[in-house]
């Protein structure tokens, strides 16, 4: 097929159901090895122009801008530039950039030796996740409290080259089945003994989960014992400077981190 146009309308809601609308026309011939085809990436003016939360009534009653929109996003290329894989509707000059990125220096996964890891789980934040006045009064109520409640933010407060203060933190207790915990309570040998060392080692973050005891037993992400995360070959990794990135985003928003941060 010679691709005539490409009509990208990213998120932008212009039906009811959720779908990322994309419109390609074109007739049924082979194409020239000159074949020029117009891409109209339309989300970021869409988007600019409409906002988000404007709803399909309204994006629809924009759209009769499409014209201006169309003038504004238009990226003109050649077909041969759209090869298998994923194909990008940029200007010539965006492409060149982005292939001789992609050909030089080392790629991310090689330089972190296949080292890319999910966040944290906790599967039920409202226990694990406190602001900054909770914090203080846990530590105020028991010093000891401090050890495990660690900065915290989530996909939404990391952007371009920085994780923005979330002022959440996490209770961080690790999975006393993983490899190299050192809980006090990991070697317990029931459930009732473990408790009582937690409970005495830590009472104050204690006496806060206990509180949320029913919904924690129930969660499918939990470690040994319910007041425990779940269990995390790389639990280590989170102490140490790392590259930290939102798993959903609408840019590329990466961190570099030497805080300590953990994140979901």
């Amino acid at each position: 097929m010679a691709i005539r146009n490409l009509i990208d309308l990213g998120e932008t809601q212009i039906f009811d159901a959720a779908v990322e609308p994309y419109v390609l026309t074109g007739r049924k011939s082979t194409p020239a090895a000159d074949t020029t085809v117009t891409g109209y990436n339309l989300y970021p003016q869409l988007a600019h122009g409409l906002g988000r939360s404007d709803g399909v009534a309204k994006v629809r009653e924009g759209l009769s801008q499409l014209p201006e929109f169309l003038m504004a996003a238009a990226a003109p290329f050649r077909q041969t530039w759209l090869q298998g894989g994923e194909w990008r509707i940029e200007t010539e000059e965006t492409l060149s950039l982005f292939h001789r990125l992609m050909n030089m220096g080392k790629p991310l996964i090689e330089f972190a030796d296949q080292r890319i890891y999910f966040g944290i789980k906790t599967g039920f934040n409202d226990a694990f996740v406190v602001d900054a006045a909770k914090r203080a009064a846990l530590i105020a109520a028991d010093p000891r409290s401090a050890e495990i409640i660690k900065p915290w933010v989530s996909g939404r407060d990391i952007r371009a080259w920085q994780a923005g203060a979330s002022g959440e933190f996490l209770i961080a207790i690790q999975n006393s089945g993983d490899a190299d915990a050192a809980n006090p309570w990991a070697g317990a040998g029931s459930e009732a003994a473990a408790r009582a060392i937690f409970a005495n080692t830590y009472p104050a973050i204690y006496s806060h989960l206990r509180g949320f005891e029913d919904k924690l037993r129930r969660r499918e992400d939990q470690g040994k014992f319910w007041w425990e995360l779940r269990a995390c070959k790389y639990y280590e990794e989170f102490a140490k400077p790392k590259i930290i990135w939102a798993d959903i985003a609408r840019s590329i928003n990466f961190a570099f981190d030497t805080e300590g941060i953990y994140t979901n």
